[in-house]
């Protein structure tokens, strides 16, 4: 089988670096969070670890909230979670928790789901009293008065009540297809006096489609708390109606560069002249990560053709005095999947590595390039020209060293191949060693 581009290397990325979400760590439909855990636990415990062993965990019981349990000391599994560095304990001996159990395994207790439990060192004193609270929840008759409750604990003094909230909100609020059911409840909290709960309350109504809700999103970009306004202009980002398009253009005034920031991300999809206006203004902000992120929201533009003015700002800003905006507007140049716009930064790259932040851009613009027409043979030409480059992006343990990795597959010259090899055998950093190990795999499996 013949390489042919860089998709299935973007896909790996994205799992493997992408933004860390509320959802991480459980599958559609698997039990999340301390209300998923109780609703789906025969056995609800408190225990003491007394033993790890390599598949189990050996408890002496305390005290049985839910079900019950027939031995004073029992075994429960798995003892370990699986996370992108290797498997993880889920209890030391000597910790205590609340154990979330689905039921009974070749004579061992089974966690509802891997890490189902509730470490007592970090959910306070009042943990048990929390999952108290849950359980009588969740035996409420209806369904609505489940939701409409555990929703309420959001800003509960109580830590765990208040963790079992937003898993909820973030598992069940922010992904119902029917989302606008819970906007009033969430307006609502909007106006509560703790900065958090008005920031997870903005972040669930980002599905809700209602007049409401999107009149309380644009009241929040006003809010005084920064990282309510963010979240208020997340929400807003992919709303077409005037009202909301107006809210995002205001926040490019706003005084923290973080709303400029942030509105940058959430305008670049809006092709119209208002939004170009504003963010081409953005690409000559005194702060240099707006002037970057300026840049990256220009691409949309370009490629329906509407952002002439988008590009010799964009030539210019390949001179900018700050790294990162240049590599931002490299990056731009080459997702335009223009062939000529890419080639202005194909031209300036010369064998030496830049500074980081521009250099992770510049790689991250080469792997762009599998979307233009004549994608294939540009990349290949393109990443055979600069190995160099990929290879002393990965020996110097570069950010963009996974992305330098898997390109370096694609490029495939024996010299690639030996960067890869020498690399994997001999980085002295085991995760960069890991990289290189992967796309071998791939480069044999591949071809």
């Amino acid at each position: 089988m013949r390489v042919t581009g860089v998709v299935p290397f973007a896909i790996a990325l994205a799992l493997a670096a992408g933004p860390v979400s509320a959802f991480d760590g459980a599958r559609e439909g698997e039990p999340y969070g301390l209300y998923d855990w109780a609703e789906a636990s025969r056995v609800v415990m408190v225990g003491t670890v007394t033993a790890v062993g390599s598949e189990t965990l050996q408890v002496e019981v305390g005290e049985v909230l839910r079900g019950t349990v027939e031995a004073g000391r029992i075994a429960v599994t798995p003892s370990s979670v699986s996370t992108c560095t290797g498997p993880s304990p889920v209890l030391q001996v000597g910790e205590q928790a609340v154990f979330f159990v689905k039921g009974v395994e070749e004579g061992r207790l089974t966690l509802v789901s891997p890490g189902a439990v509730l470490n007592m060192r970090f959910a306070g004193p009042d943990a048990v009293i929390g999952v108290r609270r849950i359980l009588e929840i969740i035996a409420l008759p209806q369904r609505e008065q489940r939701e409409r409750a555990v929703i309420d604990l959001l800003g509960s003094k109580n830590k765990a009540l208040h963790e079992a909230a937003k898993q909820f909100i973030f598992r069940h609020v922010v992904t119902a297809p029917d989302a606008d059911r819970f906007a009033p409840q969430l307006i609502g909290k909007l106006s509560s006096p703790d900065p958090e709960v008005r920031v997870v309350a903005a972040q669930a109504l980002l599905r809700a489609r209602s007049a409401a809700a999107t009149e309380a999103l644009v009241r929040a970009t006003r809010d005084p708390n920064v990282k309510v306004v963010c979240a208020a202009s997340c929400g807003l980002a992919d709303r077409a109606d005037e009202e909301a398009i107006n809210a995002l253009l205001a926040l490019f005034n706003h005084a923290d560069p973080e709303v400029r920031i942030r509105a940058c991300l959430d305008t670049d999809t809006h092709v119209r002249a208002n939004v170009i206006r504003a963010l081409l203004r953005a690409t000559r902000d005194a702060i240099p990560r707006v002037r970057a992120m300026a840049a990256t929201g220009l691409v949309y533009s370009i490629r329906e053709s509407r952002g002439a003015a988008a590009v010799p700002r964009l030539k210019e800003m390949l001179s900018d005095p700050d790294a990162e905006v240049r590599g931002r507007a490299a990056m731009t140049l080459g997702e335009t999947w223009d062939p000529a716009l890419a080639s202005i930064f194909l031209n300036r790259l010369g064998p030496r590595v830049l500074p980081e932040d521009e250099e992770s851009c510049l790689i991250t613009a080469l792997a762009s390039l599998h979307s233009l027409p004549e994608g294939d043979e540009i990349v290949r030409a393109a990443l055979r020209s600069h190995v160099p480059r990929l290879a002393a992006s990965m020996r110097q343990g570069h950010r963009a060293a996974p992305s330098a990795a898997l390109l370096l597959v694609v490029a495939g010259t024996p010299e690639a191949r030996s960067v890869l090899e020498d690399v994997a055998a001999n980085h002295p950093d085991s995760e960069v060693r890991g990289h290189a190990a992967t796309a071998l795999q791939y480069w044999d499996t591949a071809r």
